[in-house]
């Protein structure tokens, strides 16, 4: 996801940062209802989707988090391997989804991951994306490269290769690193994130290395990142710490992914030494303790809000306005008002922060007061282009300035003076 220029401006380059960017687990236990209050979000307005996944009945969808719902009935399809059992519901985050867990719900990572391991007799656990963002220089991507092509590294992968992009007006070319399959259960991604984003005016270095996992080992780091218990005589006592985020990172790349020093003598890979540059990233990461893993923000803004109005939704409000007319339109909005989706209610209490609430008043008066001695702003209507002031209208809303133009009943438009 291209991230917007506002938002690339508020990362904190000096600092690097782990990030959950997919999770996903089902359950036998839960439901729709259980899972969006287990987020902290059954506050807001979740989309009912007109198609099913993987056999269950319903598919409940909110800025990138579905919640797929087996609904009351229990019933068997034929899954890839064998018949499977629907039931419970199934919580599925993409990388925009864990954002908005981040914004709109709790945000508490750590209760997600107690709550799937504490059940685990009923979850299943299907995948989780770690990603570590490298703003310093301690992944290098000319020796990661280098180094991949002349085979310097050992892998419990089979496949590995290198893809090379670039835009026909930048001298630059991005450069990514695969270690195995999208589609496999252990997946590694090392890539040049600064020119993926274009964030070349924010950041000279910018690298991801990311892991993917699924099913059985989704589950190992969930557990990893948990407390283990154990019970004695009624009692629980703690069987083992739960692990920082970047030592159960790193536990989990050395196991799969290592660059080395080749050696002329040993024919055993493994036993070469790390890579200098490997080396660097690998003490990087395990030289401090990461308890909590950085929360992101949803990348919404107003800019987005107004390309989405402009460009893509205003033919069909022009439209709607011709064929049914502004109060219709300003009734059906004014009854969202209550129901508006957490991201356009953010975006409203940042523009009321950030604007003179003295002037945005004054503005107000100047149309609604038709009595009081200021002179009143003129405005052109769309249809006959003629200028009149706000005592002109027919008809007006106060709360989002919509009128009717006297002349021929139409849509008035922006402020000439």
């Amino acid at each position: 996801m291209q991230l917007s220029q506002d938002t690339l401006s508020k990362i904190d380059y000096s600092k690097n940062r782990f990030l959950i960017d997919w999770f996903s687990f089902s359950s036998r236990i839960d439901s729709f209802d259980s899972f969006r209050k287990l987020l902290g979000l059954d506050h807001v307005n979740w989309e009912l989707r007109s198609y099913s996944a993987n056999g269950y009945t319903n598919t409940y969808y909110f800025e990138g988090i579905s919640i797929h719902d087996a609904g009351y009935n229990s019933y068997r399809f034929k899954g890839t391997d064998s018949e499977q059992e629907v039931k419970g519901a199934w919580l599925e985050m993409s990388g925009s989804g864990c954002r908005a867990f981040e914004t709109w719900g709790h945000g508490n990572w750590q209760k997600l991951l107690d709550y799937a391991v504490e059940n685990v007799d009923n979850i299943t656990a299907n995948r989780i994306d770690i990603a570590y963002d490298d703003f310093v220089g301690y992944l290098d991507m000319n020796k990661i490269i280098d180094d991949t092509r002349k085979k310097n590294f050992v892998s419990k992968f089979r496949s590995c290769q290198i893809i090379e992009s670039f835009k026909n007006d930048s001298d630059e070319t991005a450069y990514t690193v695969e270690h195995g399959r999208m589609k496999s259960d252990t997946y590694i991604r090392i890539y040049d994130k600064r020119l993926e984003q274009n964030a070349q005016e924010f950041t000279d270095h910018w690298v991801r290395n990311e892991i993917m996992l699924r099913h059985k080992r989704a589950l190992a780091l969930m557990m990893l990142l948990s407390d283990e218990y154990e019970y004695k005589d009624g009692f629980r006592i703690l069987k083992a710490e739960k692990k920082p985020l970047n030592e159960a990172y790193m536990l989990i790349m050395n196991n799969y992914l290592r660059y080395i020093e080749p050696s002329d003598t040993d024919t055993n890979k493994w036993r070469s030494p790390v890579a200098a540059h490997w080396k660097n990233f690998s003490e990087a990461v395990t030289s401090y303790r990461v308890s909590l893993w950085s929360i992101e923000k949803v990348d919404y803004n107003t800019g987005r809000l107004d390309n989405f109005v402009e460009n893509m939704a205003s033919s069909a409000i022009f439209t709607y306005v011709t064929i049914h007319g502004v109060d219709r339109l300003l009734d059906v909005c004014n009854k969202k008002q209550s129901i508006l989706a957490p991201k356009y209610q953010y975006l409203i209490d940042n523009s009321m922060d950030q604007s003179s609430s003295t002037d945005a008043d004054a503005d107000i008066d100047d149309i609604i007061d038709f009595g009081y001695s200021k002179p009143q702003k003129l405005y052109t209507c769309i249809c006959c282009r003629n200028a009149f002031p706000a005592s002109d209208m027919i008809s007006y809303n106060n709360a989002s300035l919509v009128g009717q133009c006297r002349g021929c009943n139409n849509l008035y438009g922006g402020v000439i003076s």
